[in-house]
């Protein structure tokens, strides 16, 4: 049996990353690792924007919050 955990990422968007697409945005991040990857994680509803449900072609303005749940796999000691 697997247990599912997460591991919450936040981010707080300043000017540098304001205009972006949240998927290119999530891409470019190191813990993502791919824009398909962050696409995966928002079609799942674990990616939120100032606490709401967001797209990937979200552009994100400086100020928004974006929360990240990644999903951790453990497998249960014997």
């Amino acid at each position: 049996m697997v247990n599912n955990s997460f591991e919450t990422l936040i981010f707080l968007i300043g000017e540098s990353d304001g205009g972006h697409r949240l998927d290119r945005f999530l891409g470019a991040q190191e813990a993502i690792g791919s824009r398909s990857r962050g696409v995966q994680l928002i079609e799942k509803s674990l990616v939120t924007v100032n606490g709401k449900p967001a797209k990937p072609a979200l552009f994100l303005k400086n100020g928004d919050r974006v929360e990240v749940k990644i999903p951790i796999e453990t497998e249960p000691s014997s």
